[in-house]
């Protein structure tokens, strides 16, 4: 069970997912390798074990990073699990890319890092509800 973040081109104007034009269509974050030349930086300690799937393992957190097969890269996903600190990876991340991303259960549908407290807190909570014996 993962917290998930979606990444994709999403309007710079929207401050919600209702914001987004039901005619937009969302462009290539750009080719496979800048998106992963991206990532790297912002983590070197990524393991991309297949070039569509990579780890990362950070103190308290684990995020799996899932590319797809496209070149150029059309949207991906972060799978998110254990303390909030992969929070503030994904930020780094997304703004080493310069796109955002949707976050389920958020207000507004968007990922904004300041603003995740409380529905990772609510997955969080359901998590350890769900895997505790």
């Amino acid at each position: 069970m993962s917290f998930d973040i979606f990444v994709q081109d999403i309007p710079v104007n929207a401050k919600s997912v209702r914001d987004i034009p039901d005619d937009f269509r969302p462009q290539p974050l750009g080719a496979r390798s800048e998106v992963l030349a991206a990532i790297r930086n912002a983590a070197p300690e990524v393991k991309f074990v297949r070039p569509d799937w990579g780890s990362i393992e950070g103190n308290g957190f684990s995020i799996e990073v899932n590319l797809g097969p496209d070149d150029p890269v059309i949207n991906f996903a972060f799978h998110l699990r254990g303390g909030d600190g992969g929070l503030f990876l994904v930020a780094d991340i997304l703004a080493a890319l310069g796109v955002r991303a949707f976050a389920p259960g958020t207000e507004s549908g968007l990922f904004e890092v300041d603003r995740m407290g409380e529905a990772f807190l609510r997955w969080k909570s359901n998590h350890d509800r769900v895997t505790q014996p």
